[in-house]
Parts: C-alpha cells; structure tokens; sequence
C-alpha cells in the first residue's frame, strides 16, 4: 500500500510543488520591484541615518533596487530609513507581534480570564446545589492523603513492646482504633452475629455449588505489563448479564445471575411471572415479558446447581447493595460535605476461593511491613466508577470438607502448619495508605522523613463477616488479602464496575451501528458521489471507524476469549452466541477492508491509463478512474496506520501465547 501511495500521489506532489515555486518566484520578483518603487517615492523624507538591526536604513538618499530590509529588521531597527529612526525595536502599546514567529501575542490578563471562564464553566456543570458546587471529581482532586503520627515512646508507655517493634497494628494494639477513625475511614466490618444467617448460607451454598461446577479457574496475567504470572488463587465472575472486568492485561468475562433475553440483555423483573402458568421454576422452553423471550441459565447450558447458585449470588448481592447504602448513610454521609457520596449500586462480583498456606507452600511473603504470607498482593480494584464502594463477604471453611484443592505439604508436626511462634495464622485483610507503599519499600518504618508513614492495618475476620470499603477509600488506600495457615477461604468481592466498553451490550451495539451503514465502497452509486472533498471525507471517516471496531473486536474480545482456553469457554455458555455474533461482524467487516484495499489499487493504476479498444479494459478503465477520484491520501494513511497497528499488537499475541505458563493450563 505504501508503494502504490507513493506511484498515486508522487506526480501530484510534483505537480504541486512545482506551481508553488512558479508562484513563488512570481511574487517575490513583483514584491521586489513593488519595494524599490517605494524606496524610490520616500527617499527624500528625513535624512536620518538611523542603523536598524540587521538592515541598514539611509534615510534621505534610498536608491533605487536596493535590497529591502526585513520585517523582522524592520521591527528591530524601529523603521531604519523610514525616516529618522533609531536603533530600539518598536515598544508600541498594541504589542501585535512576536519577534520569534511572527504571530500576535496575546493581551496581558487574557489567559487569567480563559482560565476563570473554564472554571466557571466547569462549577456550573458540577451544578451549584450539590456539595457547594463541587463534583466527585474535584473531591478527589482536591483531598489530600490521610496521614497520623505514631505516638512517640514517652507517651506510649502503655503499648506492648511487639507493636512498636513492627511497622503495622492489629485490633489489640492501644492506637488502632484511633489509626481507623482517622486514616482508614471508609474501612468498616461486621461481625458474623450483625449479619443475617439467611445471608450468610445464601453465600456459603452459592460458594460450593460453584466449586462442584468448576467454575473456579486459574488466570494467567501480566503484572504490571511484565512477563505473564498464574494467580494464586482460582477466582469465578457473576454479575450482570454481558459484563465483563479487565484486570492486569486479561478480560474477566462473567457468568449471568440472573435469566436472560433472547438477545443477551438483562430479563425484566417480572418476568417469572410469566412463566407461572406453565409450571413455575422450569422455563428451559422460554417464556415471553414485555415482548421479550426469556431464557433461563439452565436453557442456556448451565448445570441446575451452576444456575441455583448464580442466582443466589444476584438475590443476595441486591441486599448487600441495600446494606451498604444504610452504612453510607449512618457513617459516611454526615461526614461529607454536601453528602456527595459514590454509588453502591453493585453491578457484578468477583469471587475467589484461596487455599491456606499449608497447602499453597509458594505464596510469597509480604516484604514492606513483614506481614507474612499473602494470597494477594497490595493492589487497588480497578475499572470501578469513582467513589464506588467495594462489599466483601468473608467465609472459611477446613479442606477436608470442600474437598481439598491440592496436595497438601504437611510438617513433621503434622497437618497443619505453624507460625514462628507455633500457632496457627487466621486469614486476614491488610490496609494501608497508597503513598505509604514507596516509603515503605524505600526505608520501611525506619525511614527518616519529616511525616511519618501511616502504620499499616492487620485485621483478622472470622467465618462469615462483612467488610466494607466505601466512598473514596479504594482512591487512597491498598488492600491485601494475608493467607491462613489451615482452612480454606472464599470470598465475594461486589463492585460497581464502569459501563460502558466492557459490557456485550455495547459492543454488540456498535457492531450494529458501523455494520448498518451502507459500505460506501461496495455501491457504485455511491462511490460516485465520493468524488469530491465532502464525498472523501465521508469515505475516510467512515473507512477509520470500521478499522478501530475491526481492532478493538480482534484484541479485546476475540483473542481475550480464545486465550483463556477451551475449559474456559465450556464453562461460560452464556458467552458462547455473543462471541459467534462478534465473530461474524469481524467477517463482514474483513471483507469491506479488502473491498478498501482493491479501490485503493485501482486508484493507484488510473494513474497512467493505457489505451485499449476492449470493452473490458474500457469498464476497468472507468472503475480505476472512479476508484481514483474517491480515494484520498488520507484514506491510504487511515489504512496503513491501522494494518500496521494490528500486525504490531499481533505481534505481541503471539509472543504471549508462546509463553510456557499456558502448557500448565487448560
């Protein structure tokens, strides 16, 4: 394509410069003449010999034909002969031009007044009633991190000698309710007895009808754009239907917990009403609500237990969702001015089912405060709206009665394994604030700056607790999941993810909306009318937007689907219509870019025609000629701009699948 671009455009480019020079030439050779004849009328006038800059200027004996001084010397020299004038640039009071560039400059004060219009702009968008006329955002902008000094020595007398020789507290240290309140607000949890029981064995059943379907699967990422790393733990999406989470280079896609459409979407609420004539519970034959067909989980492939327990996990997440709304209510709003606080509108969970230390015997170890084992590392969610909160559900169960998970490396003490101090580890959830993480990395609590870090945060949470993160504590904070050293832990991670590019609704419906319209390459008629400047800019417009749907379906969808493996994709049913749907559009569009890339070959032909008598060189000969009038430079540059773009990040796909990470996965 480059070589047919340069053969189409090359002699045009000739043609071009070359009118530029004439023209050129022309208008230097009349200024030059307009010049002298000016020099020639104002010789007379003022005899000043006044040197300017880098032109001379004589002011009363100009001859005539003598090369005129520049504007930039001009300017410089206040004039030259113009008739006394000195050797000072000019310093009028317009200021109209720049010595550098030759542009206006802009009037004093002018930028003060841009910007306070921008700001007033943006306070009447944030909307004057709400919060003082501040938004979400500008809280997040304008809060400075949380910090607290640690009590010195003399005044801590009364705290035990192990808090202070460690750089984090646990419940039972004198300080750590007063670290909570003021550097961890938005950290809260509830007790087993605060939960309801119906909710707690809601989560509990739903947690191993998962595990006996096998939901749970090893993911091979990429931290921090590095070489690719399996997770340590096995961890399952459900939410919404269509939703998706993207995390650390791979896309989650997620189970539905709820029936369906028939086009993927979310069933209405009534729904089931529907269906109660016929029987209730079984609505694997589909039922029809508000003109929509409705088709159950079990319709669409899941096992009875897979479907019960999806479904368990939707009902209990609207609870959980109300639950966390009266937490923002009761702590978070009336410490907030204006009450702006984020939504707790969960959209989807991510559930993780971690083995103990006992059997994981490669977990690493948490080096920056010396907290121990960790089953995940210090991280923020991410892809969440902001000021989101985060619900977590925390159960534990022994090996021996989910079955076990791996081949567990008992001690010579036997079965479980021990700490230093020889008792056992509970799992635990670790806090700390985000910019505390490089000091700590840096010097730890030891280091020398005039703030001290904020301690971080150990807490112990027993079977069956909740904890929250509310408002803007995942904006300033990391957490980490610390592993026990006996039993087995589940947990149920509610968010509320971004909609928007992650979801199948919209890329089902931008699919839909490049697709419906008519391929202008493809329809004689309307390739005639891309003959002139609006025509192309159409053409090109409409070429660019096929090429980055056709980008974004290959590496955000296609091939993040296909990498996770055939087990993955068997247990995902739900995805298995969406993902033929996607790859037929990507089809049809492959087939409009080599429609393109013919015209753009045409084009390149028309440009030397050959003589012939044939009625078919003569049609070719039209078609070339219309392909030359439609296809525009830019339209060759949108087209190699992209190939190149993909055959790089193919590149990049099949260096990742050549990695020996995938041969230990299904």
């Amino acid at each position: 394509l480059k070589a047919k671009k340069e053969e189409r455009f090359a002699k045009k480019r000739k043609l071009a410069v070359s009118a530029t020079a004439r023209s050129s030439s022309s208008s230097s050779s009349s200024s030059a003449h307009a010049a002298a004849e000016e020099d020639a009328s104002s010789g007379g006038g003022g005899g000043g010999g006044g040197r300017g800059g880098d032109g001379e200027g004589e002011g009363g004996n100009a001859r005539v034909g003598r090369r005129r001084p520049t504007k930039k010397a001009r300017r410089r020299g206040g004039g030259g002969g113009g008739g006394g004038g000195g050797g000072k640039p000019s310093t009028g009071t317009d200021g109209a031009r720049d010595d550098k560039n030759d542009s206006p400059r802009r009037p004093v004060g002018e930028k003060a007044r841009q910007q306070l219009q921008r700001q007033q702009q943006q306070q009447r968008q944030d909307g004057p009633g709400v919060n003082g006329g501040r938004s979400l955002a500008s809280r997040l902008k304008n809060a400075s991190p949380p910090r607290v000094e640690t009590k010195s020595s003399s005044s801590s007398s009364s705290s035990s000698s192990s808090s202070h020789s460690r750089p984090y507290l646990r419940p039972d240290d004198p300080d750590f309710d007063e670290c909570v309140s003021s550097c961890y607000r938005g950290f809260y949890s509830e007790d087993p007895s605060a939960v309801p029981p119906e909710m707690r064995d809601s989560f509990d059943e739903a947690f191993r009808g998962l595990h006996d379907g096998g939901l749970f699967l090893y993911d091979a990422v990429r931290p921090g754009g590095k070489r690719l790393t399996r997770t340590s733990v096995t961890r399952t999406l459900a939410g919404e239907p269509g939703s998706t989470y993207r995390y650390l280079g791979l896309r989650l896609f997620s189970h539905p917990w709820c029936d369906v459409t028939e086009d993927g979407d979310r069933a209405p609420d009534d729904a089931a009403d529907a269906d109660d004539d016929d029987g209730g519970d079984n609505k694997d034959d589909g039922g029809t609500r508000e003109g929509h067909k409705i088709v159950s989980l079990t319709a669409l492939g899941y096992s009875p237990s897979c479907a019960s327990s999806l479904l368990r996990i939707g009902e209990v997440n609207a609870s959980l969702a109300d639950r966390t709304r009266r937490v923002l209510d009761e702590r978070v709003v009336p410490d907030v001015p204006g009450g702006l606080v984020g939504s707790a509108q969960y959209n989807l969970t991510l559930i993780n089912r971690m083995e103990p230390s006992s059997v994981k015997r490669d977990l690493k170890r948490e080096t920056m405060f010396g907290m121990g084992r960790t089953s995940v590392g210090w991280h923020k969610d991410s892809g969440l709206q902001d000021f989101s909160s985060i619900a977590v559900y925390h159960s534990l169960e022994s090996m021996d009665r989910d079955g076990g998970g791996g081949d567990e490396d008992e001690d010579d003490e036997g079965g479980t394994r021990r700490t230093e101090k020889g008792g056992e580890e509970p799992w635990r959830v670790a806090l700390r604030v985000e910019t505390d993480g490089a000091a700590a990395g840096a010097g730890g609590a030891g280091n020398n700056s005039d703030v001290p870090p904020t301690p971080a945060l150990s807490v112990p949470l027993p079977s069956g607790a909740l904890y929250y993160l509310c408002d803007d504590f995942n904006h300033r904070h990391e957490h980490a999941v610390l592993s026990g050293s006996s039993q087995l832990r589940y947990s149920s991670t509610h968010r509320v993810a971004r909609e928007g590019q992650g979801t199948w609704r919209y890329i089902r419906d931008r699919c839909s909306s490049v697709l419906a319209a008519e391929c202008l390459i493809g329809n004689a008629a309307e390739l005639a009318r891309c003959g002139n400047a609006a025509g192309r800019k159409r053409l090109v417009k409409q070429v660019r937007s096929q090429r980055r749907l056709m980008t974004e379906l290959e590496f955000e969808w296609i091939r993040q689907w296909r990498v996770q493996g055939d087990k993955h994709a068997a247990l995902h049913p739900y995805w298995h219509r969406p993902m033929e749907r996607l790859i037929e559009s990507y089809r049809e569009l492959e087939r409009r870019s080599q429609s393109c890339m013919r015209l753009l070959e045409r084009s390149s032909s028309s440009a030397e025609p050959k003589p012939s008598d044939d009625s078919s060189s003569s049609a070719s000969a039209s078609a070339s000629a219309l392909a030359a009038a439609a296809a525009s430079e830019e339209l060759f540059d949108v087209t190699i701009e992209s190939l190149e773009e993909r055959a790089a990040l193919r590149s990049k796909w099949i260096e990742r699948l050549r990695d020996p990470i995938f041969r230990s996965m299904p």
